[in-house]
């Protein structure tokens, strides 16, 4: 997204005082997640009017590390009609950034400025002209995720292992270009679900990735907000893992608002993970340009989707007076041996 700053709050920003905390937690989630962060062309004019010239030189010096709106347009006589007009150079300044937003040059502006506010709520973009504060909760709203947990799992980032540990053997087998990527998404602070006991190397990792872009099969497959399974591989026959590392995926969706989730794979021969995705409701909808299968799932159950057994629903269930229903005890000194990723166990 791209995000507009006011002068008042670059002011704040670039002062000799301590940054307020809330501008810096903003700062600091535009900047995790690539958020443009902009200036007005309006905002240096006004640091130019101030007449202070020591502070003015200081001020404009750190300005230039910020990209400025590039052919911001002048606002039309029928916007300042509508928001009263422009009685000084300050009003100039703040209609012509207020504007940028009218015309939809940049997604948000943030600003301090009350009578910018008002005439936000005049034109009806109360909710794209926010306060610092505002921001901050919206983009902490924005990318806000649910993690699930497991006491089994840590979940690090790829960086912190070691690229060279023979469980990547097998990766870089059927993908030349593994190391590469593997390397790509550890600079991007990548991480993944990683199983690895004590005193021994990987033994399992999950990697996951949400996307909104289609998927070029053919015919593709529509954009859409999705789970990419990026990476799922065990190397402990029997362990169940695999299982393991689809529900912590599908709980990750479930829990993020996601109702779909995929992956590709090169499928070989009596494949067990194709067997494994298709005991867990997983469909192929055809192949990539490289020759990989795409195999998703959608979690929004059909009523076909019913007669395909308990696993393929999953996590879906059905219910109904036909359905029956059973207690099964648990002594809780195995609670935790059989539901590890449960958080809400009362000791």
């Amino acid at each position: 997204m791209r995000v507009l700053f006011d002068t008042n709050v670059l002011i704040y920003r670039e002062d000799f005082k301590e940054l307020p905390q809330p501008l810096q937690e903003l700062l600091r989630i535009l900047r995790e997640y690539g958020h443009s962060q902009l200036i007005h062309p309006a905002s240096i004019k006004d640091i130019k009017r101030d007449t202070n010239e020591e502070r003015k030189r200081v001020t404009l010096s750190k300005l230039e590390g910020y990209p400025q709106l590039e052919s911001a347009p002048e606002p039309t006589d029928d916007f300042l009609s509508s928001i009263g007009g422009s009685s000084s150079p300050n009003e100039e300044v703040d209609n012509s950034i207020l504007f940028a937003v009218y015309r939809n040059m940049v997604d948000f502006l943030i600003t301090e400025d009350l009578g910018i506010h008002k005439k936000a709520k005049k034109l009806g973009l109360e909710d794209r002209v926010l306060s610092v504060e505002r921001a901050l909760n919206y983009f902490n709203q924005l990318h806000s995720r649910n993690v699930p947990k497991h006491t089994l799992l840590e979940y690090k980032e790829l960086g912190s292992l070691d690229l060279n540990d023979p469980f990547f053997d097998s990766l870089r087998e059927d993908y030349k270009d593994f190391n590469k990527w593997f390397e790509e998404k550890s600079r991007e602070g990548r991480r993944g679900f990683v199983y690895q006991p004590e005193g021994e190397g990987i033994k399992a990792l999950l990697v996951l990735k949400e996307e909104k872009e289609g998927i070029l099969t053919n015919p593709p497959l529509p954009d859409r907000r999705r789970l990419k399974i990026c990476l799922l591989k065990v190397d402990l026959k029997g362990s169940k893992l695999g299982e393991l590392f689809l529900k912590l995926a599908f709980q990750y969706c479930i829990e993020n608002g996601i109702f779909e989730t995929y992956l590709t794979h090169y499928t070989k021969g009596d494949d067990a993970l194709v067997h494994l995705l298709k005991e867990y409701g997983f469909e192929n909808k055809g192949k990539l340009p490289d020759g990989q299968d795409v195999y998703l799932k959608d979690f929004r159950v059909k009523e076909e989707d019913l007669k395909k057994g308990v696993s393929a629903i999953y996590p879906a269930y059905r219910d109904g007076k036909d359905v029956g229903k059973f207690l099964v005890p648990i002594r809780p000194e195995y609670h935790e041996k059989l539901f590890p990723e449960y958080r809400g166990r009362k000791q």
